[in-house]
């Protein structure tokens, strides 16, 4: 699921594009600060290091007016609460080097909380050194963007989701904030949580109100609505399919533009494969009734494109759909990278709740 994700929900795109895939990442550089497509790591001089790195942020300076599309809180928070300077030479790790990005500039959709979400994300991965980790203070300052993106999209069929997951934040930003900067990767929070004794009860599981255990939760939910969220992408025809059978050109005025699933459904089979195996009989009958009440798909994208859905026209759906697009292929490296570290210090806990 995950590991493939990018290449599946980048590929659907084109067949319901009015412009081309060139458009979004192809064009050999990403405009939220990795070039793709290669397989080593990239350096950066430090004149260039505001324009390529944080979507034009960099490491604690001020943004730009280049980049995503102008300036925000989210933005102004995270360059601040960064180290005060940039490395002449910057490493960025090559894995996070592949990821597409696109900035609301070319979307049209600046400031929205789903801009902000993905550059919060996109910002996660750790740089410097070839080291594959995830930067502790900027998954949960991303964590807590997407909660707020959650709870204005969701409504009433997510709230069971959004207050799990403000629990389980609440319990790893506890830890976080008590020496942020003795924890500047989420390897070296989970091993200090690890290596003190009385966080963790033997047997191999995980403290109830550990950062580990609510970090673990976190990456399940997240796993869910990235299942969830690529519902909401067109896919492609079938290959071999007659190319009247799917959209691979722009549809004439009036036809019919290919459309995602129904988020109820979508939902319910994001949940069985990624929480109920996790979930007792209580929350198994809870959830799902919560998720029955998915609005439609169309609802469901205004609301992530803050317009009305009047105002959801075959332009405004597509730009949407490209930025869902984007959030996706974002998280799905991230959450694999996520339970590595996990597996790796073996802390995945599958009891059941």
């Amino acid at each position: 699921m995950i590991a493939d994700g990018r290449t599946r929900s980048i590929s659907k795109i084109p067949y319901y594009s009015t412009g081309t895939l060139n458009e979004l990442e192809l064009d050999g550089y990403c405009d939220f600060g990795f070039p793709i497509g290669s397989s080593t790591p990239t350096t950066c001089d430090e004149d260039d290091y505001d324009e390529y790195c944080d979507d034009g942020g960099g490491d604690g300076k001020s943004p730009s007016n280049g980049g995503g599309g102008g300036s925000s809180s989210s933005s102004s928070s995270t360059s601040t609460s960064t180290s005060t300077s940039s490395p002449s030479s910057v490493a960025t790790w090559s894995f996070a080097s592949t990821l597409p990005r696109v900035t609301s500039s070319k979307l049209d959709l600046r400031n929205s909380r789903l801009d902000e979400v993905i550059r919060a994300f996109a910002r996660a991965f750790a740089r410097g050194g070839g080291v594959r980790d995830v930067d502790a203070g900027r998954l949960l300052r991303a964590c807590r963007a997407h909660l707020d993106l959650m709870r204005s999209v969701g409504g009433s069929a997510l709230c069971l989701v959004a207050r799990d997951l403000e629990n389980n934040l609440r319990k790893a930003e506890a830890v976080y904030h008590t020496s942020p900067g003795k924890f500047p990767t989420l390897t070296s929070l989970l091993e200090h949580e690890r290596d003190t004794p009385g966080v963790h009860p033997p047997g191999g599981c995980l403290g109830e109100t550990s950062a580990a255990m609510g970090l673990l939760w976190i990456r399940r939910s997240l796993a869910f609505q990235s299942h969830l969220f690529e519902s909401l992408i067109p896919s492609p025809p079938e290959e071999g399919a007659p190319s009247s059978g799917g959209i691979t050109t722009p549809p004439s005025p009036g036809e019919n533009a290919p459309t995602g699933r129904h988020p109820r459904d979508a939902a319910n089979e994001a949940y069985q494969l990624h929480l109920a195996p996790y979930h007792g009989w209580m929350l198994r009958a809870a959830f799902p009734a919560s998720l029955s009440q998915m609005p439609h798909r169309d609802v469901f994208l205004s609301k992530f494109g803050e317009v009305g859905i009047d105002d959801l026209d075959r332009d405004m759906e597509y730009k949407i759909v490209r930025k869902l697009g984007a959030l996706v292929s974002t998280l799905e490296p991230l959450l694999m990278l996520w339970r590595e570290c996990f597996e790796r210090l073996d802390l995945e806990d599958n009891r059941r709740v």
